[in-house]
């Protein structure tokens, strides 16, 4: 999974079903739409990355992060056991979709051996 700039809405769920899949999430540091602590949007609430982030680390039992720049985004890279990858990228900026990202996810997912 390569989600662009997206979360789940609050309240972010304890766990998954399933086994933990493969996840390269890109994210602008500056997204007001989308913004990482999450934000209300009438009587719903997006959830926070972060917090989104910690319970799949702790759902997929994924280890401790390593830092590495791919161009313009800066990653955390995580993984587990089994293989399976929670990287978690920022790029300066806001909300919007560059194809150059889209490549390096599926890089990141091609080099872990998970597409």
């Amino acid at each position: 999974f390569v989600p662009m700039a997206g979360t789940f809405w609050a309240p972010v769920p304890p766990t998954c079903d399933g086994p933990a899949a493969s996840v390269v999430h890109i994210h602008g540091d500056a997204d007001t739409t989308v913004p990482l602590e999450g934000r209300a949007i009438g009587p719903a609430r997006q959830g926070s990355v972060p917090e989104t982030l910690a319970m799949y680390r702790a759902y997929g039992r994924f280890g401790e992060a390593s830092q590495e720049a791919f161009g313009d985004l800066s990653c955390e890279l995580r993984a587990n056991a089994e293989g399976a990858v929670l990287d978690f990228c920022l790029f300066s900026g806001g909300h919007s979709f560059s194809p150059r990202h889209m490549t390096t996810a599926w890089k990141i997912l091609e080099t872990a051996g998970r597409l």
